[in-house]
């Protein structure tokens, strides 16, 4: 059992919280921690699980609080055997490194994997959801088969995921419709489950919201690369589709190949902004700044995507200190900025395991 001692709760109180652990630790949080469900990333891409970066990636999400993955495959020709083979590896390569973060998948969806997908729908815990990758070259030879898709995903209760940041492409689907609007349409024909990745404009918005007063299962996720772009007037329909619950997730968005132009430096390490270390320091850095509430956050990075993505309950939480203050150092055009972040998590406590932060400044935890 891990007996977490004069902890803050989300509402306010004083308690003595116990989680359950094949082992006996204690944790004296002194009233300066606040206990914080786990935090599920519904949009984060590892990468190759032979490479170190990997690990790296797989190390920064548990210390930086996250406590559940669902990873974008790239993989275009994934059959239930190799999803299985990999998810194997998975479990190997996390047991190795001892670290029991909770693990799904997304499929990806080509025109040549439909029955391979049938096959897989009848194994939801192997998948989440089915993503649909477009680009201008593959938009009108994939148009054909989304009847299909829809149909099946449809009959599978199996969400389609799309990836707004597709929505301005220069090519449309069909004439005057974007990729969000398309997919909506096939929605409201079948009755999908709809997952919207990286949502950043108020036209998406609008068209979530007219979605929703059809009744559609039409859900958004957007990412701290949109909420903390620099530019206020842009950020500023986000923050109040969060608090109005018409955006109800927010993902890393940390992908192995992304090519950031923004890189930062942080207690002796080079990261790229989108690593998942940052994640709750940058949205605590919001909830002190009055841009978002506690129980807000904790509703928009787990509570509502255990409905959206019917994942279970866990016993997983996050201690964090909501004052502790650190600074890191943005690198955007050879060009330095220090970013001051308040918030950060102390402790990760996954499976019943605990994980410190890099620079907790917290005295070790006490087994007894």
């Amino acid at each position: 059992m891990i007996i977490v001692k004069n902890v803050r709760t989300i509402g306010g109180e004083v308690v003595n919280h116990e989680i359950p652990s094949p082992k006996h630790y204690e944790i004296d949080a002194e009233e300066k921690l606040l206990l914080f469900p786990g935090v599920i990333d519904s949009h984060i891409s590892f990468g190759p699980i032979d490479s170190q970066n990997w690990n790296l990636a797989i190390e920064s999400a548990i210390r930086g609080g996250i406590t559940t993955a669902i990873e974008i495959q790239n993989d275009l020709h994934s059959s239930k055997k190799d999803l299985e083979e990999r998810n194997h590896k998975i479990a190997k390569n996390l047991l190795d490194l001892e670290i029991p973060l909770n693990y799904f998948n997304y499929v990806s969806y080509s025109r040549r994997n439909l029955e391979k997908i049938d096959q897989l729908g009848k194994e939801k815990q192997l998948i989440k959801g089915v993503v649909i990758h477009l680009d201008d070259e593959k938009r009108e030879t994939l148009d054909d088969y989304w009847e299909d898709l829809f149909q099946l995903a449809a009959h599978e209760d199996i969400p389609i995921v799309i990836n707004s940041n597709n929505e301005n492409s220069k090519s449309p689907l069909v004439k005057d419709k974007t990729l969000l609007e398309k997919a909506i349409s096939y929605v409201e024909k079948f009755s999908n489950r709809l997952y919207v990745l990286n949502v950043a404009t108020k036209k998406e918005i609008d068209l979530i919201q007219e979605a929703r007063k059809k009744a559609l299962l039409v859900y958004a996720e957007t990412t701290p690369y949109h909420l903390f772009h620099g530019d206020s007037s842009k950020e500023s329909h986000l923050w109040e589709a969060l608090n109005n619950n018409v955006i109800e997730a927010i993902g890393s968005g940390h992908s192995f190949n992304q090519q950031d132009q923004d890189r930062v430096l942080y207690s002796g390490g080079n990261f790229s902004l989108s690593d998942p270390i940052f994640f709750l320091p940058f949205l605590l850095t919001a909830v002190n700044e009055k841009k978002i509430t506690i129980d807000k956050l904790a509703q928009l990075t787990s509570q509502n995507l255990q409905d959206i993505l019917e994942l279970s309950r866990t016993q997983d939480f996050v201690l964090i200190n909501l004052e502790k203050e650190d600074t890191i150092q943005r690198i955007h055009s050879h060009l330095t900025t220090n970013i001051k972040l308040k918030g950060w998590p102390a402790y990760t406590i996954v499976q019943g395991q605990i994980f410190s932060s890099p620079k907790r400044g917290y005295q070790p935890v006490r087994m007894t």
